[in-house]
C-alpha cells in the first residue's frame, strides 16, 4: 500500500528547501526535522520540477521523483523532471483528498476551535502545525505535495498514562521516542509557520485529528515541541504540534542508515558527504520495492499486513497486547501448528481437543481477533455459564478498547433482541447456550446473519447433556444449515466422539496431549499413596506402583475426625502452594473445610492477615452485614468452601481471593472444574463419586486438569482417595475413554426435536415436511441415528403430529397437497378444535409438500424460547391474570413471571408457607383471593392434606413468588434464605430464572396483542428485577461481574455511575474496595469504558439513522469517543 504524507501550504509566496537535517533516533524510531528559510529576494523559478512543485492537481505516491526535489539542498543543484524517472500519481479523483473541505480547514486553523475528524484510530503519529498569522482562504483540496515521516512505533513505549506528559527541558528538546524534536532558526521571517505538514496515507488522508497540544521554549529562544496529556479535541491557537493516527504506515521501513549521529552533521561534513537527497530517494524507493515483494496478509477492505509485521495475519500490535494484559509472550507449537493449518486459514470449520490447561482458548481468541480486525465481520463466542460470559467480557473489554471493536453480553437477563446493528464496528457478542440461540433466530429473521463470520463453541462436549445440550445442537443446526460461510469452531478438553462431532460440523480435527505443566497422578488407598503410569494402562501389567506411605503428625483424635488424611495431605502444600480439594457433595464441602482447619497449624492465622480481612469485609458487603459462620471460622486459616449453595458474588469473591493467594485451600464440588479457571499445584479427589454416581473420565479429567497450571509451578499433582472397595472400579475408569457426547434431541418424547421444528418453521428454512426431512440431515442425531437405534424421519413424522395437535403448527391449504404422493408419505394430524364442547374430531392429512406455517401462539413460543407446552401453559395463565389483575403493588405482576421451571428445584415448606400467608397485608391478600388462594387453602396446604379448590402447582408458584416478593423489596438474599429456610444459592437461582423468564414473557406478550398491558407493565421490571438492588445501585450493576456487595462499596466511595468508574484510577479502585484484584481492577475500568464507548456510539448511529431519513448527512466534528477516554 502506498504511504504518503501531504504538505498542505498555506501561504501564496514561493518557498524554496535550504536544508534538511535528520536527528538521532532510537531504535526502530526515525523522525525528520525539516528547516526551511524563505529568500525574500527570489521569484519562482520557471524549471519544470518547481511548476511540479506547485502543481495543485495531483497527489504523488510514495516513490515518486519529486520527493528528491522537495527534500533538495537547492533546487538549481539537482535538477530533476517529472519525466526523468517513472513516477507513480495518483489523481484526487481516486478519493485521496487528505483533508475534505481544506478552506474550512485553512480558515479555521488559527481559531481557538478547529476539530479534524478521525475515524481510523489504530497508531499514534506525531507531526508539525506550524503557524501562520494570515492564512490563504482561496487555497483548493489539492493544495498539496506528498513528503515522508517516518513510523513511530507507539507500542514500544506504550503505559497506563499517555508519556507525552512533560515539556522538553533542554535545548536538544527530546521528544518521548527519543529524538530531538524540531526547533526553528533564529531569524524573524518563520516559513514554517506558513505551512501545515500533515502525515496521510490514501486510506487515511481525510481522517486527521488534532489532540490537545502544548508548546515550550527551548534554550535558544526558538519554539520547540512538547505534548501534554489530551484533554480536549481541539487545536488551540497556541499550539505547533499534535497527535494522530497512521494506520497504513506500518509497510515503511526505515533503515539504520538513515538515523544520522550522535550530533547533527556539522557544514562540513555535510559538503563532504553525499547529499541527504540521494540517500532518502533511494532508501525510499528500496523500501518501496522491498514492500511490495514481501508477502501480506490481506484484510477484507484491502488493507495488507506484512508478514514479518504480522501476528498470524493479525496486526504485531496484537501480539503486544496480549502480552501485555495475559503476560504470554510466545505461543505454544501446538497452537502455532493449529493456527498455521490449511483448512484454518481457509476458514473451514475446526474442533480441536486438547487436555485442561492446553491453551485452547487462546487459539480461539486469536480467530476472533482475526475476523473482527481483518475480515470485518461479528462473531460469536458461546460458554455454558453466566459466570464465565461475565468473565470473558471483562477479559475482552480491554482488546476491544484498544483495538477498537464491540463486545455485547448476552447472559442473564442482558442481551437485546434482535441485537443492535453497528455502522462503524465489528465484535464479539459473548453469550450463554441459550441467549445464543435467540441471537441466531434474531439474526436469521431479519435476514442478517451474513454479519456473522465466525461462531466460537467453548466445551463442545456439552452437546451430550440433556436439554441444554439439545439447544446448543439447535444452534449449531441454524448456522450449519444457512451456508453463509459461517466458520465453526468448537473446543473440548473432554469428548470421546470427536469424529462423529466432525462429521456432524463437517469439520477439520486437531487433537493432542500437550500439558504447559507435567501432571503426575496419584492413588491414596489407605496410608497408601500409588503413582500412575499412563503408559502402562492397557498392557497386562498393572500401571499402579507404590510411591511412598503417607506419614503424619495427627493425634489419635485427629486421625478419628479424618481418617483419609486429608488434612495432612494438604498441610504439604499450604501455604506457599494452593490446593483444590474435589468433595461429592456440598454438605461434604464444607465439613471438609472444616475438618482440614481442625488439623493445619495454627501459624496459618498469621499468614496474609490483611488480604484475609478485607476479604472478610467483602463478603461481608455482599451478605449485607452477615457471612456464613463456616467461612467465618474457616477465613482465618486461608480455606473456604465452594458450591451452588453460595450466591454468585460469594463464589466469585472467593474464586478471585484463591488467584490472589489469599486463600490457598478451597473444598468444591466438580462444578467448579467444569466452569471456572481455578489452577492449583495440587487437586484432592475426596471420592470416586459424584453424589452416588462414580465418576466417568471426563469429570475424573476436569477435575485432575485443574493441577499445575501454566505459570503456577513446575508440576501438578493429582490425588484420587480410594477405599479397598472401590480399587476394581477405579482401575476400570483409569482404563476407559472419555464420555461420548450422544444427541438429546429425541429425548423425553422428542421434546428438542419438537423445538427444532418449529424454530425451522418459523425462520423459513423449512415449510413443509420434506423441508423438515432435508433440515434434520444437518442435526449431530442424524449422524448418530444408526447409532442409537433412531429412525429420524419416523420421529418427525410425530413430532409433526404433536405441534399440530398441540396447536403450534397449521397447514395452510389442506388441498394442495399433491394427489400423487402414496399414502406410505402422507400422515394424519388431529388439530385442536375450537368447539370444546363438542365431541368430534377433525382430521388433517399432511403430506410432503403440504405447507406448514405457525399458529399465533407458536410463534409466540419461538420470540419468547419457550417450548409449546409452556406456551399453553403461560397463555392460561395470563388470561386468568387479566381477568383479575390486582395492581395495587407488584405483587400479581410478579407471580405472572415466577418461572415454572424453579418449582422442580426449590420445594416448599408447608408450615413456612402458612405462617406467611397469615402474615400477608389486604392488598396481598386480594392478589392471593385473584390466583385462588384462601385461607382454607393455606391451612389444607399446612396439615398436608390433598389440595381441590386449586391445583398443586399454583400453591408451590405462590411460594416461590413470596420469595420473589421480600427481594423486590430489597431484602437481603441472606434475609430470604433464611426465612424460607432454603439455601442462598437457591435464593440467587431463582432470581436469575426470574429475570430470564421476565424477558421471554415480555417478548411472548409482544407477538400476542390481546396481552398489551402486560408488554407495558412488564418492560421496566425487567430490569430491576434481574439486580433485585436499590435504585441507586442499578447503573454500577451493568458493569459484568458487579453484585450488590461491590457496587455498594463503588457507591459509597463516589462511585456513583459507569462514567466514574470509567474515569478511575484502577489503582485507586484496589485502595477504596475491600478486596480488589489489580487484574480485576483494571478489567472493570476497561468494562466501563467500553459500556460508554458503545453507548455513544449506538446514539451517533441512531442520530445518523434519523438524518439519512432526511436525506441528510451528519457533520462529524469530534474524533471517536474513545479517544477522550484514553
Amino acid at each position: 500500500m502506498d504511504v504518503c504524507f501531504c504538505l498542505i501550504t498555506l501561504s501564496s509566496p514561493w518557498r524554496r528547501v535550504r536544508d534538511v537535517k535528520c536527528s538521532k533516533m532510537r531504535p526502530n524510531k526515525s523522525r525528520l526535522s525539516l528547516k526551511r528559510k524563505h529568500d525574500a529576494g527570489s521569484a519562482p523559478p520557471s524549471s519544470s520540477c518547481d511548476s511540479a512543485l506547485l502543481d495543485k492537481t495531483r497527489l504523488l505516491s510514495a516513490d515518486d521523483t519529486l520527493f528528491s526535489n522537495l527534500v533538495a539542498e537547492d533546487f538549481e543543484e539537482e535538477p530533476v523532471t517529472i519525466s526523468a524517472l517513472k513516477t507513480s500519481i495518483v489523481e484526487k479523483s481516486c478519493g485521496l483528498s487528505p483533508i475534505p473541505s481544506l478552506p474550512s480547514f485553512a480558515s479555521n486553523i488559527g481559531s481557538p476551535s478547529s476539530p479534524i475528524v478521525n475515524k481510523s484510530l489504530s497508531r499514534t503519529q506525531r507531526c508539525l502545525i506550524p503557524q501562520g498569522d494570515q492564512l490563504n482562504d482561496s487555497l483548493k483540496d489539492s493544495d498539496f505535495l506528498a513528503i515522508p515521516e517516518p513510523l513511530i512505533d507507539m507500542e514500544l513505549v506504550r503505559e497506563e498514562r499517555d508519556l507525552f506528559e512533560e515539556s522538553p527541558q533542554n535545548d536538544k528538546t527530546l521528544s518521548d521516542s527519543g529524538c530531538e524534536g524540531a526547533s526553528l532558526d533564529d531569524d524573524e521571517d518563520k516559513p514554517w509557520e506558513d505551512s501545515v505538514y500533515v502525515p496521510v496515507t490514501p486510506k487515511s488522508c481525510h481522517n486527521i485529528t488534532p489532540k490537545n497540544l502544548s508548546s515550550a521554549k527551548a534554550l535558544d529562544g526558538t519554539r520547540s515541541i512538547g505534548i501534554q496529556k489530551l484533554s480536549h479535541i481541539t487545536l488551540p491557537l497556541n499550539k505547533t504540534k499534535f497527535e494522530m493516527t497512521l494506520p497504513g504506515l506500518t509497510d515503511i521501513n526505515w533503515d539504520e542508515s538513515l538515523r544520522l549521529a550522535e550530533k547533527s552533521p556539522s557544514v562540513e561534513d555535510s559538503a563532504n558527504s553525499s547529499s541527504f537527497s540521494q540517500k532518502f530517494r533511494q532508501q525510499l524507493m528500496s523500501n518501496y520495492n522491498r514492500n511490495n515483494m514481501t508477502p501480506t496478509f490481506q484484510g477484507k477492505n484491502g488493507q495488507n499486513i506484512p508478514e514479518d509485521q504480522c501476528f498470524f495475519g493479525l496486526p504485531s500490535k496484537v501480539q503486544s497486547l496480549i502480552e501485555r494484559f495475559r503476560g504470554i509472550k510466545d505461543l505454544y507449537a501446538w497452537q502455532k501448528e493449529c493456527l498455521s493449518m490449511p483448512e484454518v486459514l481457509q476458514r473451514q470449520n475446526l474442533v480441536y481437543a486438547l487436555p485442561t490447561s492446553g491453551g485452547k482458548t487462546l487459539v480461539a481468541e486469536i480467530l476472533l481477533l482475526k475476523e473482527i480486525l481483518i475480515n470485518r465481520k461479528n462473531t460469536i463466542f458461546i460458554l455454558p455459564y453466566v459466570a464465565i460470559v461475565q468473565e470473558k467480557v471483562r477479559a475482552l473489554s480491554q482488546l476491544a478498547i484498544e483495538l477498537d471493536f464491540f463486545v455485547e453480553e448476552y447472559a442473564g437477563g442482558k442481551g437485546s433482541y434482535p441485537p443492535k446493528k453497528h455502522r462503524c464496528k465489528n465484535g464479539v457478542y459473548i453469550a450463554t447456550i441459550e441467549k445464543a440461540l435467540g441471537l441466531v433466530h434474531h439474526l436469521i429473521i431479519d435476514n442478517r446473519l451474513h454479519e456473522i463470520g465466525l461462531v466460537v463453541v467453548d466445551e463442545l462436549h456439552l452437546l451430550g447433556e440433556g436439554s441444554r445440550g439439545a439447544t446448543l445442537e439447535s444452534v449449531l443446526t441454524n448456522l450449519h444449515y444457512c451456508k453463509l460461510g459461517i466458520q465453526i469452531v468448537g473446543m473440548s478438553a473432554t469428548i470421546g466422539n470427536l469424529q462423529e462431532i466432525s462429521s456432524f460440523l463437517n469439520a477439520k480435527t486437531y487433537t493432542g496431549d500437550f500439558r504447559p505443566v507435567e501432571l503426575k497422578e496419584y492413588i491414596k488407598c489407605s496410608d497408601t499413596i500409588y503413582s500412575i503410569n499412563r503408559n502402562m494402562i492397557g498392557s497386562e501389567e498393572s500401571p499402579l506402583s507404590i510411591d511412598r506411605t503417607l506419614e503424619s503428625t495427627y493425634t489419635e483424635e485427629q486421625l478419628k475426625s479424618d481418617p483419609d488424611q486429608i488434612g495432612a495431605l494438604v498441610a504439604e502444600t499450604v501455604p506457599d502452594e494452593s490446593c483444590l480439594v474435589f468433595c461429592p457433595s456440598r454438605k461434604n464441602c464444607e465439613n471438609v473445610a472444616l475438618l482440614i482447619c481442625q488439623t493445619l497449624p495454627k501459624t496459618l492465622k498469621t499468614v496474609r492477615v490483611e488480604a484475609k480481612k478485607a476479604l472478610y469485609k467483602a463478603l461481608i458487603a455482599e451478605g449485607n452485614g452477615q457471612v456464613c459462620p463456616i467461612l467465618y471460622q474457616t477465613l482465618p486459616f486461608g480455606v473456604a468452601y465452594h458450591h451452588s449453595g453460595l450466591t454468585a458474588a460469594e463464589r466469585r469473591l472467593l474464586e478471585e481471593a484463591f488467584l490472589a493467594q489469599t486463600l490457598c485451600v478451597i473444598c468444591c464440588t466438580s462444578t467448579l472444574a467444569a466452569g471456572v479457571n481455578l489452577p492449583a499445584r495440587r487437586v484432592i479427589l475426596r471420592s470416586p463419586y459424584i453424589g452416588i454416581d462414580f465418576m466417568d473420565m471426563s469429570r475424573y479429567k476436569q477435575m485432575v486438569g485443574r493441577a499445575g497450571r501454566a505459570g503456577f509451578g513446575g508440576v501438578g499433582e493429582s490425588i484420587l482417595i480410594c477405599q479397598l472397595k472401590d480399587t476394581e472400579k477405579v482401575l476400570q475408569l483409569l482404563k476407559s475413554g472419555m464420555t461420548e457426547s450422544i444427541s438429546h434431541l429425541d429425548a423425553d418424547d422428542g421434546a428438542g426435536l419438537k423445538a427444532l421444528i418449529l424454530h425451522s418453521v418459523s425462520l423459513g428454512l423449512a415449510s413443509c415436511r420434506s423441508g423438515i426431512y432435508k433440515f434434520l440431515e444437518h442435526t449431530l442425531l442424524w449422524v448418530q441415528s444408526e447409532r442409537k437405534g433412531v429412525d429420524v424421519l419416523n420421529l418427525a413424522d410425530r413430532c409433526i403430529q404433536s405441534l399440530v395437535a398441540e396447536g403450534g403448527l397449521n397447514i395452510v391449504d389442506v388441498k394442495s397437497s399433491d394427489s400423487t404422493e402414496n399414502n406410505e408419505n402422507v400422515i394424519v394430524a388431529f388439530p385442536p378444535s375450537n368447539n370444546k364442547s363438542s365431541d368430534s374430531q377433525i382430521s388433517i392429512c399432511i403430506r410432503l409438500s403440504t405447507p406448514l406455517i405457525l399458529s399465533k401462539i407458536g410463534e409466540a413460543a419461538v420470540k419468547g424460547s419457550l417450548t409449546i407446552v409452556i406456551a399453553h401453559r403461560l397463555y392460561d395463565d395470563l388470561c386468568l391474570a387479566q381477568e383479575k389483575l390486582v395492581l395495587v403493588n407488584h405483587f400479581h405482576l410478579l407471580y405472572c413471571i415466577t418461572p415454572y421451571s424453579m418449582m422442580d428445584q426449590i420445594k416448599p415448606n408447608y408450615q413456612v408457607f402458612f405462617n406467611q400467608f397469615m402474615n400477608m397485608g389486604i392488598n396481598e391478600l386480594k392478589v392471593a383471593g385473584a390466583i385462588g388462594i384462601t385461607e382454607a387453602v393455606a391451612v389444607t396446604v399446612m396439615r398436608r392434606k390433598t389440595l381441590k379448590a386449586v391445583p398443586q402447582e399454583v400453591v408451590d408458584r405462590f411460594y416461590l413468588t413470596l420469595m420473589l416478593y421480600d427481594l423486590w423489596h430489597q431484602k437481603s438474599i441472606w434475609d430470604v434464605s433464611e426465612k424460607f429456610q432454603v439455601s442462598r444459592g437457591q435464593v440467587f437461582s431463582l432470581v436469575q430464572a426470574a429475570s430470564s423468564f421476565a424477558s421471554c414473557v415480555l417478548r411472548f406478550c409482544e407477538v400476542l396483542k390481546e396481552f398489551w398491558c402486560f408488554k407495558v407493565l412488564l418492560e421496566e421490571m425487567v430490569q430491576r428485577l434481574s439486580h433485585c438492588c436499590s435504585v441507586e445501585l442499578i447503573p454500577l450493576m451493568e458493569l459484568p461481574a458487579v453484585k450488590i456487595g461491590r457496587a455498594r462499596q463503588l457507591y459509597n466511595a463516589g462511585y456513583r455511575s459507569v462514567r466514574d468508574v470509567a474515569a478511575a484510577e484502577p489503582t485507586r479502585l484496589i485502595r477504596e474496595v475491600d478486596h480488589m484484584p489489580r487484574k480485576v481492577a483494571y478489567q472493570i475500568v476497561a468494562a466501563a469504558k467500553l459500556i460508554l464507548i458503545q453507548k455513544a456510539e449506538a446514539l451517533r448511529d441512531e442520530a445518523t439513522d434519523f438524518l439519512d431519513g432526511l436525506n441528510l448527512h451528519m457533520k462529524d466534528t469530534t474524533t471517536p469517543v474513545y479517544n477522550a477516554l484514553q
